[in-house]
C-alpha cells in the first residue's frame, strides 16, 4: 500500500500500520484455540499482524502445520503450533500451563474450537427422539465443554497476573431458536453465551479490554462450521 497521511498528519505506510494503530497486542502472548481454519486461521492471523506471540491450537496435525507454516510467512518465529484435543480437560490444562512456562504468561484466548456434526430437527434423523448421541457427544465435547476447558485453563494464570481476555465463539443460536442447526449445536451456544453476559470471571473488577488490568469474558458471533 502507498503511504499517505494519517489523521494526526502522520505517515501510514501499509495496512499493517493500521492494524496496530486499531489493535497494538505487540509482546502479548495469545492461544487460539481451532485456530488452523475459518475464523480461528483469521483471529491468529490479525493478532500475528499485530505483534502478537501466537499460538495456534489445533487437534488436525496436518492441517495445523500448513496454517502455521502460512502465518509464520507474515509473523515470524512468533507464530507457534500446539496439536491439542480442546475436548481434553487435562491436555488443555497442561497446554496453557506449558505456555505460560514458556512464555511468562498468557494475555489473550480465543477459544474458538468447533465442529460441525448432527443433522437439524428440520430433518427426520435429527429430532429430539431420533438424533444420533455420538454426533451429540461429539460436538458438545468441542463446541461446549473445550470452551470450558479453554476458559478455566487461561483464567487461574490471568487472576493470578491480574489481566487478560478470554473470546469465545458463540452463535445467534445460542440466543434464539434456529431449526436450521442440530439440537447438540444450539445447546453448546446457549452454554457458550450464558456464561459471557455477565461478570463470571471478574473477581478483580469490572470488565476491561485486553489492552487493560482485570479479565474480560466476551463474545463474538459465528455460524455453524465457520469456527475452525
Amino acid at each position: 500500500m502507498t503511504g499517505g497521511a494519517g489523521g494526526d498528519g502522520s505517515n501510514v505506510s501499509d495496512a499493517g500500520d493500521v492494524l496496530a494503530a486499531l489493535f497494538d497486542v505487540r509482546g502479548k502472548v495469545a492461544l487460539v484455540t481451532g485456530g488452523a481454519s475459518g475464523l480461528g486461521y483469521a483471529f491468529a492471523s490479525i493478532l500475528a499482524d499485530c505483534g502478537a506471540v501466537v499460538i495456534v491450537a489445533d487437534r488436525d496435525a496436518e492441517r495445523l502445520g500448513k496454517a502455521v507454516s502460512s502465518l509464520a510467512a507474515g509473523g515470524g518465529d512468533r507464530v507457534r503450533p500446539a496439536e491439542i484435543d480442546v475436548g481434553d480437560g487435562p491436555a488443555v490444562e497442561a497446554a496453557v500451563d506449558g505456555i505460560v512456562g514458556d512464555r511468562g504468561r498468557i494475555d489473550i484466548v480465543f477459544a474458538n474450537a468447533g465442529v460441525a456434526r448432527g443433522t437439524p430437527p428440520l430433518v427426520p434423523s435429527g429430532s429430539i427422539d431420533a438424533f444420533g448421541w455420538d454426533d451429540y457427544n461429539g460436538l458438545i465435547d468441542v463446541n461446549l465443554h473445550g470452551v470450558v476447558h479453554t476458559a478455566r485453563a487461561a483464567a487461574k494464570h490471568m487472576k493470578r497476573q491480574r489481566s487478560g481476555s478470554i473470546v469465545v465463539t458463540a452463535s445467534t443460536a445460542g440466543l434464539r431458536n434456529d431449526p436450521f442447526v442440530p439440537y447438540s449445536y444450539a445447546i453448546a451456544k446457549v452454554g457458550v453465551v450464558n456464561p459471557t453476559v455477565g461478570p463470571v470471571v471478574l473477581p478483580l473488577g469490572s470488565p476491561q479490554s485486553i489492552l487493560g488490568s482485570g479479565i474480560s469474558m466476551i463474545m463474538v458471533r459465528s455460524c455453524p462450521g465457520c469456527e475452525g
